[in-house]
């Protein structure tokens, strides 16, 4: 296998691992802005997901998923988000992964790709910092919304 093929499956996996997370979330979150990040989130994964799949499946050989190994560290992943404390420790946990996918989509980039390998993987990267700043909005928002405001009497 090559090593770019390698690392797209690297790329597809993390990005499952991702989505089964995210359904998991699914009416936990109810905080207007978190919702809004979240679907943009859930959207940009399944467009990338949809791309890698087929730039890493041959056309002769459809990509098989792998049922128990995968899907445990999927699950694993859903659990530590559902486990975090608030919704909005969840989308830090959500968006601290998309930003590693990122990190390995440009360290790509940097290397020799086919040309409508790479036209997608730039594509992909906005695509993806864009949901990253989405998340990164309604984080702060939502964190505005947590702080206490100071008692005028102290």
């Amino acid at each position: 296998m090559s090593p770019v093929l390698a690392d797209l499956r690297v790329l597809l996996e993390a990005e499952r691992e991702v989505t089964i997370a995210l359904e998991g979330m699914a009416g936990v979150i109810t905080a207007p802005e978190a919702r809004a990040c979240l679907d943009e989130l859930h959207f940009a994964m399944r467009w990338f997901c949809a791309g890698l799949g087929k730039h890493v499946t041959a056309p002769a050989r459809p990509l098989v998923r792998r049922s128990t190994p995968d899907l445990g560290v999927a699950f694993l992943m859903r659990e530590r988000v559902l486990a975090a404390p608030s919704g909005v420790d969840r989308i830090r946990l959500l968006t601290h992964t998309q930003r590693s996918v990122v990190a390995r989509v440009e360290s790509m980039l940097a290397g020799s790709l086919a040309p409508d390998l790479r036209t997608f993987l730039e594509q992909a990267r906005a695509i993806l910092i864009e949901s990253i700043h989405c998340c990164e909005g309604a984080i702060a928002s939502l964190d505005r919304q947590r702080e206490v405001p100071l008692d005028p009497e102290f």
